[in-house]
């Protein structure tokens, strides 16, 4: 009996499940997610266009059960590719402190949970976000108390969106930092730093009290438009195949050009600050 290939997809709506439809193929998914309601109405959508899918509770805020969640994904069959897309944003999140435990500590815990699984060819995937690069108002702070779990709370912002910014940061530190330990078995590891996405959370932080920033966001990008949860599956599509073998430890922004456009806006005379002071 041939041995059975697993896509596991962390986070079963939005990103999680455009990503399931676009990389699944023959392959069996394995969704996890906190919510049961979540991972039955994913099951049900995906079950029904012919994919065979195992959901597995998943708080990716909890150690403990990251890791037995990437022993019972294991278990399923060979990781081909895990996608961890949970996440809160500073308008869903009841706390700063919640922010850090799910959107930095969880993604810290699958990095490492999924380690021990990954094989030739696995292709782990982060979903950061665009606030990852533009971390202008952030304390200087070094590598390690930004990656570090216990030193965290020492440097931690206390406004929700610097935590999201500071969060998301470490992410992809750390994803440049798990890279040769995943290289060693043969695998990769990349992240995927999304700029306004409209998935639910998208559309909730749009109806909140950060919609005007949101939609200046979007005006002063070069596409003048939010993304979708497919542009972003496209990519997570892209890294996950053999196309993008020679790409790992790296962070691919999906943002519609607005980290450019707001840097660009920050040079003055249209040229690079260097340049202009030595003109």
């Amino acid at each position: 009996m041939s041995q059975k290939h697993v896509v596991v997809i962390i986070g079963a709506s939005g990103i999680g499940l455009a990503a399931a439809r676009r990389i699944a193929g023959d392959r069996t998914i394995v969704l996890g997610a906190r919510s049961q309601t979540t991972r039955d109405t994913a099951k049900e959508a995906l079950q029904a266009e012919g994919h065979t899918v195992k959901t597995i509770e998943v708080h990716v805020s909890d150690h403990a059960s990251v890791k037995a969640f990437a022993h019972q994904a294991a278990s399923i069959g060979t990781i081909d590719v895990v996608v961890h897309t949970a996440g809160v944003s500073p308008m869903t999140a009841e706390s700063t402190e919640e922010i850090i435990q799910v959107d930095l500590l969880g993604a810290a815990y699958v990095i490492d949970a999924f380690q021990e699984f990954a094989v030739q060819g696995t292709s782990v995937i982060c979903i950061s976000s665009m606030s990852a690069h533009m971390t202008f108002a952030l304390p200087p702070v070094s590598v390690a108390e930004l990656i570090n779990h216990e030193e965290y709370k020492q440097v931690l912002p206390t406004a929700g969106h610097q935590a999201y910014a500071f969060a998301k940061y470490a992410n992809n530190l750390r994803v440049q930092g798990a890279a040769m330990a995943y290289g060693e078995k043969g695998a990769r590891i990349n992240s995927i730093s999304p700029g306004v996405i409209m998935t639910k959370m998208g559309h909730q932080e749009l109806e909140g009290e950060m919609a005007s920033g949101i939609e200046a966001v979007i005006g002063a990008s070069p596409l003048k438009r939010a993304a979708t949860p497919a542009d972003v599956a496209n990519t997570i599509a892209f890294l996950a195949g053999q196309e993008s073998s020679y790409i790992t430890g790296s962070d691919l922004k999906v943002d519609g050009g607005s980290v450019a456009s707001t840097r660009w806006l920050l040079y003055s005379d249209g040229l690079p600050r260097e340049q202009t002071s030595a003109a």
